[in-house]
C-alpha cells in the first residue's frame, strides 16, 4: 500500500475489502438495516441504509486530514460512497 498505488490497484483493493469484510461481518445489506436501526434509536428518527453508509463516508472522509498516506480511510471511503450509490433509492 504505498504511495505510488494507481486508481486500479486502489479500487480493486477496495473490492477485495467488500468480499474480506462480508467473511467477516456477514451481508453488507444486513449490517446496514441493522446499523440503521440503531441509529435510528439514538436520533428518535428513522435513518436509512443511505444515510448510514454517508456517515460512515465521512468519518473516513474526516480522518484523512490526521495521517494522508493511511490507505484504509481511501479504500473504505470508496467502498462507503459505493454502498450510497447503491442505496440511493432508500426512503
Amino acid at each position: 500500500m504505498s504511495g505510488t498505488d494507481n486508481p486500479k490497484e486502489t479500487l480493486q483493493r477496495a473490492m477485495g475489502l467488500i468480499d474480506a469484510r462480508e467473511k467477516i461481518y456477514g451481508n453488507a445489506e444486513i449490517n446496514f438495516d441493522r446499523i440503521a436501526s440503531i441509529v435510528s434509536v439514538i436520533l428518535n428518527r428513522s435513518v436509512t441504509r443511505y444515510e448510514v453508509a454517508a456517515f460512515l463516508f465521512a468519518t473516513k472522509i474526516g480522518r484523512i486530514p490526521e495521517d494522508r498516506k493511511y490507505a484504509d480511510s481511501y479504500d473504505d471511503g470508496i467502498n462507503y460512497l459505493a454502498f450510497m450509490k447503491q442505496f440511493r433509492e432508500d426512503t
